[in-house]
This record gives structure tokens, C-alpha cells and sequence, in this order.
């Protein structure tokens, strides 16, 4: 008996998480989590164990997965590549054509691209295992769109109880819409955005958060975009495992009585993945 008790009590817990995810929750807030836009699905050699001084093929794969285009480079680094005991893998940085996201229209994925390095190993005296790194850094952007419920003071308070009851809890963020990509934003608003003269601004606050699992290149996010919201800066710094709070203004000129306000944004950003594979080389004389 004791045992069932506690295996609802579970599962009316886990009902209450899954439930809560993704909505708007007290006070306002809607979050769209991110994901990882240009993912390594594979990184590694052709053969686990090699003779030394013999060639090997290390190959990276990569896929947009994410909701922007993406370019840039990815880099080999992690074992000597001049000097003694040296590996020739030729070009170690090799260059990331544009690659498409996924169309979900059409239903298509998103474009993949394969590097490979033709590595020749060193002539080692003893057997070694050797570990090789790489940094795939490539160019993204994050877009958010949505829209915010404002009312007038007074018009709010001309209303019957039933119908200001519906702004309390229907208004504020009535839509949120974030690209896919390593990083995920949240906007928090009061519920509703109550104004009481024309033309003043009402302040949100957008929360973005590195959600991809590696790092935004250099710390530095830039807004190239913002419409109907002024954000308090355009340049900001967001390092791995943090989120950064942002107060913006929505500006509601025009507005009567009550309206949906439109606003949109747009971050742009260098962002950092990274894998590591092994290699043992075997001499002659084993």
C-alpha cells in the first residue's frame, strides 16, 4: 500500500513538470529552449590502432540541425604537428561552406558536410595512444519574434470584473517564437502591459541562455536587429553555463485602448563545438 502511495505521488509529479514546460508561467514568462545548430555527428579515425609511421584518415562530420545558416572553420589541434615524433595531416584548419538549416515546410534536413585529414603518424619507438581535438566555430543567428498584449489604465479599469480578469490572465506575452540554435531566449512581462499615457515605453525583460552544450566564441553576442523593442544594449557578453538579463523598452505609440504589440529580434554570434578522438600507434618490432 505504502508502495502505490508513493508511486502516484510520483507520476503526479512528473505530470506537474511536463505540464509546466514550454508555457506561460506565473508572471509572464514564455521560454522556447534551444538546441545545438551546427552539431558534430561524427569525429574520429578509420582505424582504432595503426602501425606507427603509417597513414590514417581522420574524418569530422557535421549537421545544421538549427533554424539559421551557418559557415565557418573547424581545427585540429591536440598532438605535436612539427618537430620530433611529429604528425602531416596537412592543412590543420580547413574551411565550413554555407550550410542550410532543415525546411520544415518541405520537410527536408538540413545540409552535411564532411572534412577529412589524411594524417601520416609518427615513426614512435613504443606504442602510444594520442588524442586529437577539434573546434568547429562557425557564424549563427538566433531570431525571436512575438507579440505583447497592452492595455490602457483606464480602459482596464472601465471593464466589467469578468473581462479584466481575462487580461490578468490571458495578457502580457500572447506569442513567442525563437529560432533553433545553441542559444534559447525568454521574455518576461507583466500580465497585462498596463500603460497610462501615450507614446511612454513598457519594460520586459528577455533572458538568453547557452543552451548547445559548447561555447559562444569570444563571449560576445551582438543584437543586429531590434523592432518595436529597444533593448538597454546591442552588444553583451554570455559565457558557457550562464544566462544574461536584458531590459528592453516596448514603446506603444498609437496604441488605443488595448492592441497586440509586434516586436522582433535578431542575435548574431560566433559559436564553438567541440570533439576529441584517439589514435594508438603500434611500432614495427610489436
Amino acid at each position: 500500500m505504502k508502495s502505490y502511495y508513493l508511486r502516484s505521488l510520483l507520476i503526479a509529479l512528473i505530470a506537474l513538470v511536463v505540464a509546466s514546460s514550454g508555457c506561460i508561467g506565473q508572471g509572464g514568462e514564455k521560454t522556447t529552449a534551444g538546441s545545438q545548430g551546427l552539431v558534430i555527428t561524427n569525429f574520429g579515425f578509420d582505424a582504432s590502432t595503426i602501425p606507427a609511421g603509417e597513414e590514417a584518415s581522420l574524418i569530422l562530420e557535421l549537421e545544421n540541425v538549427g533554424g539559421a545558416t551557418a559557415t565557418g572553420i573547424a581545427k585540429i589541434y591536440g598532438v605535436p604537428f612539427s618537430g620530433d615524433y611529429a604528425w602531416n595531416c596537412g592543412e590543420i584548419q580547413k574551411s565550413i561552406p554555407e550550410l542550410r538549416p532543415p525546411d520544415p515546410v518541405a520537410g527536408t534536413p538540413g545540409d552535411t558536410y564532411t572534412i577529412e585529414w589524411d594524417c601520416i603518424s609518427p615513426d614512435v619507438p613504443t606504442q602510444i595512444t594520442q588524442q586529437f581535438e577539434v573546434d568547429v566555430v562557425y557564424s549563427y543567428q538566433t531570431k525571436v519574434t512575438g507579440t505583447l498584449m497592452v492595455v490602457d489604465k483606464n480602459y482596464l479599469k472601465s471593464l466589467p470584473a469578468t473581462e479584466r480578469q481575462n487580461f490578468y490572465s490571458s495578457g502580457g506575452i500572447t506569442q513567442l517564437s525563437v529560432s533553433s540554435g545553441p542559444l534559447s531566449v525568454s521574455v518576461v512581462a507583466p500580465r497585462p502591459l498596463i500603460y497610462q499615457t501615450q507614446g511612454e515605453s513598457l519594460r520586459v525583460r528577455v533572458i538568453v541562455r547557452n543552451v548547445g552544450g559548447g561555447k559562444v566564441e569570444g563571449n560576445t553576442i551582438t543584437i543586429v536587429e531590434q523592432k518595436g523593442i529597444s533593448c538597454e544594449t546591442s552588444s553583451f557578453e554570455l559565457t558557457r553555463g550562464e544566462e544574461k538579463s536584458l531590459m528592453c523598452n516596448i514603446n506603444v505609440q498609437g496604441v488605443q485602448q488595448k492592441a497586440e504589440v509586434p516586436f522582433s529580434l535578431i542575435f548574431s554570434y560566433s559559436y564553438v563545438n567541440h570533439a576529441a578522438a584517439t589514435i594508438t600507434l603500434q611500432p614495427e618490432e610489436l
